[in-house]
C-alpha cells in the first residue's frame, strides 16, 4: 500500500487482434513495508524507504466485444506477462498473472483497474507480491483494413479503398 504522490506507472500498448494487447510497462515506487516488516533495519542497513522500479511486458485478453459486442463500455481482461522487478539495488525475474477492468467513458478514455500478481524467480531474495493500480486510459488511431486512410468504424466500405467524399467507398 505505498503510494508515490506523482505517476508511478506508464504502459503503451498496441492492439495485435482478436481481443489481444501487447503492453510494455514501467512502474516506480518507495516502500515502506514489505508484508508486515518495516523496511527501516529489517532488510539490511537502517534506511527510512526502498525504492522499486518494475520493467514489464504483458499479453492481455479483452472480454469487451464478447459482453457488450463492440464498443461496449464494460471492458474485463485477463493477461500474462513478465519482467524484472528491483528493490533498491536487488534484481529479480518475475512472471506475472493479470486481471483487470477498464470502464469507458467515451470511445478513447477510460478508468482502469488492475492487479497483477508478481511470482519471483528468485528464491533466496525475490520478492513475490501483488501489485495494484489505478489510472485513466486514453486510446488512439484506429483500423483501416483497405489502407485507404479512414478508419473502419467511420468506413461505409471497411475492405475496399474508397474516397473521403464517398465515405470510404
Amino acid at each position: 500500500w505505498n503510494i508515490l504522490p506523482a505517476i508511478s506507472k506508464v504502459g503503451v500498448s498496441r492492439y495485435i487482434g482478436s481481443g489481444f494487447v501487447f503492453t510494455a510497462v514501467g512502474t516506480l515506487n518507495r516502500l515502506e513495508k514489505l508484508g508486515d516488516a518495516r523496511t527501516g533495519g529489517q532488510l539490511g542497513p537502517v534506511q527510512d524507504e526502498l525504492t522499486y522500479y518494475g520493467v514489464d511486458g504483458e499479453i492481455e485478453y479483452s472480454f469487451r466485444d464478447l459482453i457488450n459486442g463492440p464498443g461496449g463500455w464494460f471492458d474485463p481482461t485477463i493477461g500474462v506477462g513478465g519482467g524484472y522487478t528491483w528493490i533498491d539495488d536487488i534484481g529479480f525475474g518475475t512472471a506475472n498473472g493479470i486481471a483487470g477492468v477498464r470502464f469507458w467513458f467515451s470511445e478513447n478514455f477510460a478508468l482502469s483497474l488492475q492487479s497483477t500478481y508478481k511470482y519471483a524467480f528468485e528464491d533466496n531474495y525475490g520478492i513475490q507480491h501483488f501489485q495494484h493500480s489505478a489510472g485513466v486510459t486514453f486510446q488512439f488511431g484506429g483500423k483501416d483494413t483497405d489502407g485507404d486512410g479512414i478508419y473502419d468504424k467511420d468506413d461505409e466500405c471497411p475492405e475496399t479503398p474508397g474516397l473521403p467524399e464517398f465515405n470510404g467507398c
